[in-house]
């Protein structure tokens, strides 16, 4: 058997015991016991067992060293897999705000806004942790996040009160972001891409809303 990455074992098993870490990931009692020092932000070693108690920054960890996103996506929560989203967006010059809600005038909630500070494009992401999609469930959940961004742009000035960094947005591009590769690529004006594509549209956004008719919404002010 191959040993897997150190980082993909902790985020599978959560808690393994030392001896068997080492087991399966290939690497010698004390080389290892080295390694596991450079993760000390996301571990603890308690006694013979190694515990993760820091998920994200594992997740951290392995986007730092290059590691597939896919891989590391389907290891994680709903809630990992936001966070992981927003921070792409991050590693490409985006201001992130994760877990928008607003209740008045109307209520809203997003899981992610990710806006270029520079240009004012800015991403309106709904993730979706999903182990399966039909193109149905996709169309159904795109036509409901267009609504939610139209909502958005034109709640602005109301939710720049509670979340400043929105000022900065100029148009809005509605987003599903899915953990497998969707079977539908865009719906209504929503672009849909997996979490390990994400990366690669954000080098090319412009081409990619280009290649696939996608709007921007303006905002308004």
């Amino acid at each position: 058997m191959v040993p897997e990455d150190l980082i993909v074992l902790l985020l599978r098993h959560r808690r393994l015991f030392l001896d068997e870490l080492s087991r399966l990931s290939g690497i010698g009692r004390q080389v290892l016991l080295r390694k596991l020092q450079g993760l000390e932000d996301s571990i603890v070693i308690d006694g013979e067992e190694v515990v993760v108690k820091e998920v994200f920054k594992l997740l951290e960890h392995g986007l730092e060293k290059g590691l597939e996103i896919g891989k590391l996506s389907s290891l994680i929560d709903w809630k990992d897999f936001e966070k992981l989203s927003s921070e792409i967006f991050s590693l490409h010059g985006y201001e992130t705000i994760n877990n928008v809600a607003i209740y008045s005038p109307r209520r809203l909630q997003v899981d992610v806004v990710a806006i270029h500070s520079s240009t004012g494009l800015s991403f309106i992401v709904d993730c979706k942790h999903w182990s399966a999609s039909s193109k149905s469930r996709l169309a159904q959940a795109a036509s409901l996040h267009y609504g939610r961004t139209v909502k958005l742009s034109n709640m602005i000035s109301h939710a720049t009160q509670k979340y400043p960094t929105l000022r900065k947005a100029r148009s809005l591009v509605p987003l599903l972001v899915t953990l497998l590769t969707p079977t539908l690529r865009s719906y209504q004006n929503v672009l849909i891409v997996s979490i390990r594509e994400l990366n690669s549209m954000l080098q090319e956004a412009h081409y990619v809303l280009e290649e696939f008719n996608i709007k921007p919404i303006p905002v308004v002010k």
